[in-house]
């Protein structure tokens, strides 16, 4: 494992021309996950001001490096709308309490809500609406004030039929549907419970339900959940290592600190593959690079904001603190504690020179470099949008939601 999270520092270090005066710690790296871990943070979302909490943190350790703030200081503030869970849910099924984070959690998507007693539920398969095709799967829905039931995966012959808009198959999209019959609550089936970005709040109570716990009919309901979806201020984190030729050309390393939060002190998204891990070696670069600046200035961001939909990085875009066009290049860690290397080269026929130089100085490592189309996924993208050298490195082998 060691190797395999290394290498993706050694491409970036040898692509910066540096002689061989590495300085990563691999115990500094691993304090500096297990502290951004910690229950302390709460999963680095807005459970116990976790995303704040680790924002101090990066700051404090961008101080201790020695990173030079920009316009006098290491935080760029912004607004962030998030629908924030508040207390503990709770869900019954014909009589029996779910555990959370085992049987079910609330969707990220949920507005607040609360039922006891018995219920009319309707199977509605994975909640598709598409006219032209035939598709209605709330057909057989009868009466308003019910549970729907939404199986959360796509049929293969709808993924696969490229005459069907995707955007009609998105999980948002089907819960619309779902709320144009005015059900009492809404249970997204699946396979494996995972999280959704919290960006809005769709108006009805929604829980995640693990598919395998679901009772073959479901005769009552009891459940509970609290949200709220308000303004809160975040921050970028934002160092500074001057370039000794040309200061005022920049190249961006970057990754984001926060992650998926969680629900109390038992059960909370620890996130160290997603994204302790991107931070810590964004770390460790920075220490390196304080010792040994490079001809161009290096920017250093925690970007925070990620999961919730780029937010931090598209702010720095429209709120840039260096003239967007004096960047030259950015390279964004998210996810890069194990697995296969994979760097992603955003517009691959434009950068098809850059990929080639890193596949050879990957060449000794064993590791294989692979290239793929951008992904839209992290904040790099915002960067390609505007025309911008970016490149995403990820290592995707090992699921990155986790729960204590």
């Amino acid at each position: 494992m060691k190797k395999r999270w290394i290498v993706t520092a050694i491409v970036v270090y040898q692509w910066t021309h540096l002689s061989a005066q590495w300085t990563f710690s691999l115990t500094e790296a691993r304090t500096d996950i297990q502290v951004l871990t910690s229950p302390e943070y709460g999963g680095r979302g807005h459970y116990k001001n976790g995303a704040r909490r680790a924002a101090s943190y990066v700051e404090r350790r961008f101080q201790v490096i020695g990173l030079q703030p920009v316009n006098g200081t290491y935080m760029q503030k912004f607004p962030l709308k998030v629908n924030r869970i508040i207390g503990k849910p709770f869900l019954a099924i014909n009589g029996r309490e779910f555990r959370l984070g085992i049987d079910f959690l609330p969707h990220s998507l949920t507005s607040s809500g609360f039922y006891c007693g018995s219920i009319k539920a309707f199977y509605v398969k994975s909640g598709l609406l598409i006219s032209e095709k035939g598709i209605n799967d709330f057909a057989t829905v009868t009466e308003q004030h019910c549970a729907l039931l939404i199986d959360d995966d796509i049929p293969e012959a709808i993924r696969n039929d490229t005459t069907v808009d995707v955007q009609r198959t998105l999980r948002e999209v089907r819960i619309e549907n779902a709320k144009k019959n005015i059900p009492r609550v809404v249970l997204v089936l699946q396979k494996n419970l995972h999280i959704t970005s919290p960006h809005i709040s769709m108006g009805v109570p929604l829980f995640s339900v693990r598919k395998t716990q679901l009772p073959p009919v479901v005769d009552s309901l009891v459940f509970h959940v609290v949200s709220l979806f308000d303004t809160v201020e975040s921050v970028n984190i934002v160092g500074l290592v001057r370039g000794t030729v040309y200061p005022d050309s920049f190249l961006i390393l970057c990754a984001h600190y926060d992650h998926h939060s969680g629900y109390n002190d038992s059960l909370y998204f620890p996130g160290a593959n997603d994204n302790a891990s991107g931070v810590a070696l964004l770390l460790q670069l920075a220490s390196t690079f304080i010792h040994k600046p490079l001809a161009y200035s290096v920017l250093f961001i925690a970007f925070g904001g990620e999961e919730v939909g780029l937010v931090g990085s598209r702010y720095f875009i429209e709120h840039p603190l260096v003239q967007l066009s004096n960047i030259v290049s950015v390279f964004n860690f998210d996810m890069v504690a194990s697995g296969d290397c994979s760097i992603e080269v955003g517009g691959e026929e434009d950068f098809s020179w850059e990929y080639a130089f890193f596949s050879s100085v990957n060449a000794s490592s064993g590791v294989q470099l692979n290239a793929t189309k951008t992904s839209l996924g992290s904040n790099h993208y915002p960067f390609v949008q505007n025309g911008i050298r970016a490149f995403f490195l990820i290592q995707r082998t090992v699921s990155n939601h986790t729960t204590h």
